[in-house]
């Protein structure tokens, strides 16, 4: 079993991106960008399609950081 920097560097030999936003546009994740208040950002599923939803008010590193670590709760838990 991978640790979770082994599965990061996986995907990003896989997709020859380190950009959590360009990885999960190639996996075919959506992401949204709304008002969630004091939330940095979670993930939900529509008809079996994964969504990452970002805070909009959060900065640009911020949305990078939060993009990556949902794109993670995608891969390790991708039965919720």
């Amino acid at each position: 079993m991978l640790s979770i920097k082994g599965k990061a560097n996986e995907l990003i030999d896989k997709y020859g991106t380190n950009c959590p936003f360009k990885i999960a546009k190639m996996m075919g994740i959506i992401i949204t960008y709304e008002n969630l208040g004091n939330t940095l950002g979670y993930f939900s599923k529509n008809f079996r399609v994964p969504i990452i939803h970002i805070n909009e008010k959060a900065s640009e590193y911020g949305k990078k950081f939060i993009c990556g670590h949902e794109l993670g709760h995608v891969i390790l838990h991708p039965e919720v």
